[in-house]
């Protein structure tokens, strides 16, 4: 039941706050098994009380895209709301990575965070992920979201891929994050949503590649308006083989 899966991502959380090492949520893969071995993280999660330290969730959306920003999504819950589970599965009922959700949840869930929760984005456009990369560009956007929060961590929890650097204190990241932790889950919807949007307004700036629609991925479609048209400017030269 969604209640009881956001109930599972609460307690990941939890157990970060808590300074615990915790067991995954999910059932581990064997790539995953290995990264235990190898000294990834591995989660214990006790019934120790919450003792309130303040995390901070973040996610990107359109790394893999052909054209349009990468956006990074910041999260941040607070304390008394997390202390309460029972107000966290109510009002957050349904939440989970974004990929696994339509646009209608994603909309509904996104009205849901903004009600319960601080939250910013940060994006970092084509021309700087065609200047210094992908990995890059997406730190970048994590950093400017992070900064734009404007609300203080004791711990930056992450999707894998993404770092803050110095921009934070302490930081931990985890495959498949935005499956794990209920603050990277919500900072996945935060970043698909509103790198959505833009991409609808955007429709404007570049007609006729249906930027609205596919949200600047792969599509068939998108191909062959590139083909037809040449890229536009929103377009990332280096991941079109430019």
């Amino acid at each position: 039941m969604p209640q009881d899966r956001v109930g599972l991502l609460l307690e990941f959380d939890l157990a970060l706050a808590r300074g615990e090492r915790v067991r995954d949520v999910l059932a581990p893969s064997e790539h995953e098994e290995h990264e235990a071995r190898d000294g990834a993280p591995c989660f214990l999660i006790g019934p120790r009380p919450f003792r309130g330290l303040a995390l901070v969730g973040l996610d990107e959306a359109g790394r893999g895209a052909l054209a349009g920003p990468v956006a990074v999504g910041c999260v941040a819950f607070s304390p008394e709301f997390l202390a309460s589970p029972r107000d966290v599965t109510a009002r957050l009922a349904g939440l989970d990575d974004s990929k696994c959700l339509s646009p209608v949840r994603r909309e509904r869930l996104y009205a849901a965070i903004a009600r319960c929760a601080s939250f910013s984005v940060g994006f970092a456009s084509a021309v700087e992920i065609d200047r210094d990369g992908i990995v890059a560009a997406c730190n970048r956007a994590a950093q400017r979201a992070y900064a734009r929060l404007g609300v203080p961590a004791d711990l930056v929890v992450l999707d894998r891929g993404l770092s803050l650097g110095t921009a934070a204190a302490s930081e931990a990241s985890f495959t498949r994050g935005d499956s794990r932790s209920l603050h990277v889950a919500a900072a996945s919807i935060v970043a698909k949503v509103t790198r959505d949007r833009l991409l609808q307004r955007l429709e404007a700036a570049a007609p006729g590649y249906g930027l609205a629609t596919h949200k600047g991925y792969g599509t068939a479609a998108h191909f062959a308006a590139i083909a037809l048209r040449g890229p536009s400017p929103l377009h990332r030269a280096t991941f079109l083989g430019g």
